[in-house]
């Protein structure tokens, strides 16, 4: 059963690693403004040394971002985001004629949903050890 949630847990993490990327590259490559973002993410855009970021990008992503868009490329750059304030974020950089485009995406729901998963394949083992134990 151990081998089974490792399993599991592995296969769920992996997939949602490769759907956030997928969604912020394709974010990356066809967003023309900040005011439509997918859910669960913000676009920040950099012109002419003007910046404009979604509404509701949290104030402590905002610095660190700036420091990413000075190291920018062509090729899109994935790179994992923690603040001081506890926050996990994947952000996909890339630079597209002249300006600089970041899509920053919020990790929470994916880790709560990993959470609830873990718990769920916790309760069902415990009550099949203690299934197996009653019928033996």
């Amino acid at each position: 059963m151990l081998l089974l949630v490792v399993a599991v847990t592995f296969v769920v993490v992996r997939g949602q690693a490769s759907d956030a990327d997928g969604l912020l590259r394709a974010t990356a490559r066809s967003a023309d403004d900040v005011g439509d973002p997918p859910p669960g993410a913000w676009l920040v855009f950099s012109r002419g040394g003007r910046v404009d970021a979604s509404p509701g990008l949290p104030d402590d992503v905002a610095a660190p971002l700036a420091g990413v868009r000075r190291t920018t490329s062509a090729v899109p750059r994935l790179q994992d985001l923690n603040t001081d304030e506890g926050g996990e974020y994947r952000v996909v950089t890339q630079q597209r004629g002249g300006a600089v485009v970041q899509v920053v995406l919020d990790l929470r729901a994916q880790h709560q949903q990993r959470d609830r998963l873990l718990r769920a394949m916790a309760v069902a083992s415990g009550l099949a050890l203690l299934f197996s134990a009653l019928v033996g």
